[in-house]
């Protein structure tokens, strides 16, 4: 079922990722802000070149024009592209991202468990995995995976995907 996802939308996970990159930097993440505008302004050279930029850049775009109008509301600039230092950790957690980590873990899990060599620990090394590929750390990933309902949540979204898609 999934390679025919896969085959259906092959943006989805890319645009999954922009969205995650997006909240992350609209949560007060200043690094991830500026990778998001560098982005945009990658998508918007495409557009002045004619063509229709990438549908993850899309999302890019979207936070550029969000900023922009907070700034012609009359916030400060820094503050309203998210380049300004907040102080300290991001002010909210999204569900959106627990769900997104809980299905990046899930995936990793599948995968390692279908190797013909599992690791001994495959949620662990599945978190660590994920953690690693998004350069997050294991405990904001070990969180989501255990608040989203760990292995017997997975097992069960994957037995609805399977009784839904079959």
């Amino acid at each position: 079922m999934e390679a025919a996802d896969k085959q259906a939308d092959p943006w989805a996970d890319l645009v999954e990722m922009a969205r995650l990159h997006v909240e992350r930097a609209e949560a007060g993440q200043v690094n991830d802000a500026r990778a998001v505008l560098e982005q945009a302004a990658v998508a918007l050279r495409e557009v002045l070149a004619g063509r229709m930029p990438d549908r993850e850049r899309i999302e890019y775009v979207r936070y550029l024009l969000g900023g922009l109008e907070k700034i012609a509301a009359g916030v400060a600039p820094a503050r309203a592209l998210g380049l300004e230092h907040s102080g300290g950790r991001p002010r909210s957690v999204s569900s959106v991202r627990s769900m997104v980590l809980f299905w990046y873990v899930g995936r990793e899990y599948d995968r390692l468990t279908a190797l013909r060599c599992v690791p001994e620990r495959p949620i662990l090394t599945a978190k660590k995995n994920v953690a690693k590929r998004l350069k997050i750390g294991s405990a904001t990933v070990s969180k989501a995976w255990t608040d989203c309902g760990s292995l017997n949540g997975w097992r069960a979204a994957m037995e609805l995907e399977e009784t839904e898609g079959g």
